[in-house]
């Protein structure tokens, strides 16, 4: 049964429904967070959160954008957002740490959405959008659009600070790129072709630590006969002082030549930080066990791309060495 109520995070008037009675799952229909799901446990655990609503709006809202085609739902789960590691591998690592980086995410976010073309405009609505950069009200959306008019970055119409305070006056904007808009779009997706490292994204656990042990760790060192010239970059086997890991994931991610992104278990951080490599414009290598438990639940919205499904590590390294020399190694730059 649908119902109209504030949604959980922007307390937005949206529908929400029960999807799922037995898990306490329900759908939730929002004009700025997008469509996304939630358990009750977890909206339970949410008041705790209050101060980050818009970071977990901007993850939802984002995936939506994404994913929206396909059909792609995130999730919150209570097991996310339990404590402060989880809540910042989750949530906190998939937001822009800068106004810079907010700046270009909008930037990608006209692109992606103008299908590439050029002479393209796109409607941002700005009471309903501000979500998709991580703001935190439209006030702040308005900031970034009018940077990157200024910057002669953007075209954008009715660019009007008085339209903010006006009620009953429609805040659609029609926005396209500009020639140099394109260009630094373009800056933002070049691979780093000099990087001699390959961010691997994969479930840390018991079932699938022997794949990255004898199956992927060995494509990074010269003695193995699998030796593909790449550090294969793991972020939980890695020591660093004082920053976050969810800092350390985009900058090591940003730091690399590719992603191997291993499907097994199908963890969201693993699709997300492919998302964000692919986004960059970095070359992905999907893989995933291969076993009908896995491999028949793939998600949606990747299974248009290519997977290397792997019986047991030493297949694993095998396939994954002939692709890398194929695709990365021997691609033209």
């Amino acid at each position: 049964m649908t119902e109209k109520k504030p949604c959980p995070l922007c307390k937005t008037e949206c529908e929400i429904y029960s999807i799922d009675p037995l898990q306490q799952l329900f759908a939730i229909d929002c004009l700025l967070c997008g469509k996304y799901n939630l358990t009750d446990r977890a909206k339970e655990h949410l008041a705790s959160l209050k101060d980050s609503f818009y970071i977990i709006s901007g993850v939802t809202r984002n995936f939506y954008e994404l994913h929206k085609d396909t059909g792609g739902v995130f999730v919150i789960k209570w097991e996310m957002i339990r404590d402060d590691a989880k809540f910042q591998a989750e949530f906190i690592s998939k937001a822009p740490n800068s106004v810079t980086e907010k700046a270009s995410l909008l930037l990608q976010y006209i692109a992606r959405n103008s299908n590439e073309k050029p002479s393209t405009s796109i409607e941002i609505t700005i009471e309903n959008d501000y979500p998709i950069i991580f703001c935190k009200d439209k006030e702040e959306l308005y900031f970034y659009i009018n940077y990157l008019k200024h910057k002669g970055l953007i075209n954008s119409t009715n660019l009007n600070p008085e339209l903010l305070h006006l009620q009953d006056v429609p805040r659609k904007y029609k926005i396209s790129l500009t020639f140099e808009g394109w260009i630094e779009v373009e800056k933002l997706q070049r691979p780093n072709y000099e990087s001699k490292q390959a961010f691997i994204a994969m479930w840390f656990n018991e079932q699938t630590n022997e794949a990255f042990e004898k199956g992927i760790l060995p494509l990074g060192i010269e003695k193995d006969e699998c030796y593909t010239g790449f550090k294969m970059f793991r972020v939980d086997k890695e020591s660093f002082n004082n920053e976050k890991i969810c800092d350390k994931i985009i900058t090591e991610i940003k730091k690399s030549r590719f992603l191997i992104a291993d499907v097994t278990g199908h963890r969201q951080a693993v699709y997300f930080e492919a998302g964000y490599a692919m986004a960059m414009g970095l070359p992905v290598i999907w893989t995933c066990k291969d076993e009908k438990e896995h491999t028949g639940k793939c998600c949606f919205d990747t299974r248009q791309y290519p997977h290397i499904f792997w019986k047991d590590a030493d297949d694993l390294k095998n396939r994954l060495k002939n692709k890398i020399m194929a695709d990365i190694v021997k691609i033209k730059k």
